[in-house]
């Protein structure tokens, strides 16, 4: 071989210790952190995508605070509050009276009823007196704060009324965390040796129950005593 031969050979030579040195330090070396590469995007602070980022800052703490916040569970385990609930007057009554006619000891019936299955358990005795309701909101915030009734049965001179019984029937809600729909009932009752011809009732409608209400979902069959 000439030296031409010699240098080319020395050459691939050296070329095959560099590869095989390079492979061995590659094999030594580990990845110890990578980053990412990061795109930035910058718009003027008037420009529509600045805005819109903005918004959607602000939308994206506000919103959820506001969500839980409104939900009444903000951390809390329990808690109480006070609703007033809307009552409405069904025009339902069922009324019962009973005393001495004509100067008699024996004892007379007068009834009435709204409903017709009552009615007609009553028959004969039926009176058709003479109903009249409105409501009373002081604070006028559409609930109303008392119902007043007066129920006038018309009656003979010579009838003495000594008892009185009556069933009232209302549509009782809750609109506010407990769902609740229901029928109230007011009773009325009261009897005197001393025949009357006016009987004034005063008297305050209460919810009683035996255990809290959901405030997850409707009660259509509430628990209640």
């Amino acid at each position: 071989r000439g030296p031409v031969g010699s240098r080319l050979v020395s050459w691939w030579l050296g070329l095959a210790a560099a590869a095989a040195g390079g492979g061995a330090r590659r094999a030594m070396v580990q990845v110890v952190y990578t980053e990412a590469v990061a795109r930035v995007y910058r718009a003027p602070v008037c420009s529509l995508s600045f805005c819109f980022s903005l918004v959607a800052l602000v939308g994206a703490v506000v919103i959820p605070f506001f969500v839980v916040y409104s939900s009444s569970n903000f951390w809390l385990k329990t808690n109480t509050y006070w609703e007033q609930p809307l009552v409405k007057f069904k025009y339902d009554i069922v009324m019962v009276m009973q005393g001495t006619s004509g100067g008699t000891q024996e004892l007379q019936t007068w009834a009435w009823a709204s409903r017709p299955v009552v009615r007609e358990a009553y028959g004969e005795f039926l009176r058709a007196p003479v109903v009249r309701a409105w409501a009373a909101d002081h604070n006028k915030d559409g609930s109303p704060d008392e119902w007043h009734l007066t129920v006038q049965m018309p009656l003979e001179a010579s009838d003495r009324v000594h008892q009185v019984q009556a069933l009232v029937f209302f549509d009782y809600s809750l609109q506010g965390a407990a769902a609740l729909d229901m029928d109230g009932m007011a009773y009325i009752e009261h009897s005197s040796p001393l025949a009357g011809t006016d009987l004034l009732v005063d008297a305050e409608a209460r919810l009683h129950q035996r255990r809290p209400l959901s405030v997850r979902r409707g009660n259509a069959h509430p628990d209640l005593r």
